[in-house]
């Protein structure tokens, strides 16, 4: 673990976050940094740099459709400071489409990694409530009903 890691993963336990290191990649350290008040990070650290990612899953494939959806995307990455967002699907999964918001933090000191991640909170909430009519409707109690409810087709009768 390089140095840069291991202060970060401190810093963030001391926050609240559990660390969970994953397997290195190409001389960068890999983890997720899971809170249960806070939004949940993936990292990459290495050679002086922390790329930090947060996924927002949930939204409606359809919204790819929608020139507001881009237009949206396209304003908020405009007029943010810190972070850039972008969309993935999944491949194989139709259903759903994440959101991802990403920064960049070089180096490492106390103090500035607060800041940093204190701005990255606050843009991907900002960016959340920005799209928030792209979001799946959750399954009401009905919907999970008749999903669940089988068709029972009744034999044909003679006439």
């Amino acid at each position: 673990m390089n140095y840069n890691t291991t202060s970060i993963t401190e810093q963030l336990k001391q926050m609240g976050y559990t660390i969970e290191m994953q397997s290195p990649i190409d001389d960068f350290d890999i983890f997720f940094a899971k809170s249960q008040d806070q939004l949940n990070l993936y990292m990459r650290s290495g050679k002086g740099v922390l790329h930090v990612r947060s996924l927002w899953g949930g939204f409606r494939p359809s919204a790819l459709q929608e020139q507001a959806f881009y237009h949206r995307i396209n304003e908020h990455n405009q007029r943010l400071l810190l972070l850039r967002c972008h969309y993935e699907q999944v491949e194989g999964d139709a259903n759903d489409l994440t959101i991802v918001g990403s920064a960049l933090y070089f180096g490492y000191e106390k103090v500035t990694f607060t800041k940093f991640l204190d701005l990255f909170l606050q843009e991907n909430r900002a960016m959340i409530n920005n799209l928030q009519e792209f979001i799946q409707p959750a399954p009401t109690p009905e919907s999970q009903a008749a999903q669940s409810t089988p068709i029972v087709i009744p034999p044909a009768t003679a006439n």
